[in-house]
């Protein structure tokens, strides 16, 4: 099958899933950065990961041979490799938590309001969470920048990889539109320079894993203290 026509099948779905969210979150624009304020912003957030498993999932399973190898872990690992991944991987800790403590720590409106804070839906969101930024991590670092690649050349590949990665997010906020430049172009080299997925997909995780367990504490940590 053609390249271009891998590619415009992947820009198909990966549109949809870009103006679905304009439909699901582009009014209330719900972010996972901050504290969550009631149901219907968890909610939001769960429908749209949902939605993201499916439409960015969806060229996976239809191309999967095209991209498979880069499940495999690199074989060969320099030392210089390892250590920045270490730093990288350390520093994204660090500031997950530094962002999760000062946006988080003050109870908000919704622990306030509420003696008992149903916490069901929280954990939904972070089992769906996960799994949405595994798929999200194999369509951006995966088929997509394979596919572009082999389409346009690397630094081209890049350069759109980051730019269709910048563009989610701008449903978000514009922290999170700028953040995402450095943090996707640091994961695109990784990838390309392990030829293999599971450097971003280990960063991400971790990024995201930090934060929203610190959510889920916090969310427990005011329940209680209001409860007293």
């Amino acid at each position: 099958m053609s390249n271009y026509l891998i590619l415009l099948i992947t820009l198909i779905c990966y549109t949809l899933f870009f103006l679905l969210g304009f439909l699901v979150i582009g009014k209330t624009k719900p972010s996972t950065t901050g504290p969550f304020s009631d149901s219907k912003q968890i909610s939001s957030l769960n429908i749209r990961h949902i939605q993201g498993i499916i439409l960015l999932g969806l060229p996976l399973l239809i191309f999967l041979n095209y991209w498979a190898d880069q499940l495999k872990w690199p074989k060969h690992l320099s030392n210089s490799q390892a250590a920045i991944f270490a730093l990288l991987f350390f520093t994204v800790v660090t500031i997950a938590f530094k962002s999760a403590y000062t946006k988080q720590l003050v109870p908000n409106e919704f622990l306030i309001n509420k003696k008992h804070v149903n916490t069901t839906p929280l954990y939904i969101y972070f089992v769906l969470r996960i799994l949405f930024l595994i798929v999200y991590e194999f369509f951006f670092r995966g088929i997509l920048l394979i596919v572009c690649n082999s389409c346009f050349g690397i630094e081209w590949a890049i350069a759109i990889n980051i730019l269709l990665y910048a563009g989610i997010h701008i449903l978000n906020d514009k922290e999170q539109v700028l953040a995402s430049i450095p943090f996707g172009f640091a994961l695109c080299m990784f990838c390309i320079t392990w030829q293999s997925l599971w450097p971003a997909i280990i960063l991400h995780l971790t990024l995201s894993v930090t934060h929203e367990s610190y959510t889920l504490y916090s969310t427990h940590y005011f329940t209680k203290k209001i409860e007293l």
